[in-house]
């Protein structure tokens, strides 16, 4: 969702941008009544053209959006591994000083391994 958002704003800063200048330059060649209604025509343009294109969003926001998606996923499995194996040394701790039974440290461990794993 975020790689067609980002896509959205660039098409709306293009019309946007296109349409400035389109409007500066005729302002600059004509007048002032016609730059300003080729800028609000390539404004609509390419505000309809932009969300027409919402579901299309570009290649390379695409594979942007993805690795960062990759990477966070990475790093909060990585955390949750590293809270499951602190939880891990805490119960055989508990089990080395004789507080939980040998049944309690298996039952734990196996569901700590498949959290784990």
């Amino acid at each position: 969702m975020l790689d067609k958002i980002i896509s959205l704003s660039i098409r709306v800063g293009v019309a946007c941008g296109v349409g400035f200048i389109v409007g500066i330059t005729v302002h600059n060649v004509v007048g002032n009544d016609i730059s300003v209604f080729l800028a609000s025509i390539i404004w609509f343009v390419g505000g309809i053209y932009s969300l027409y294109n919402f579901n299309n969003p570009y290649n390379f926001v695409f594979v942007a959006v993805k690795n960062a998606e990759n990477k966070v996923a990475e790093i909060l499995d990585n955390k949750n591994k590293q809270k499951i194996e602190e939880e891990m040394l805490r119960v055989k701790n508990l089990r080395d000083n004789d507080i939980l039974t040998e049944d309690e440290y298996n039952r734990k461990m196996k569901s700590l391994k498949d959290k784990y794993f």
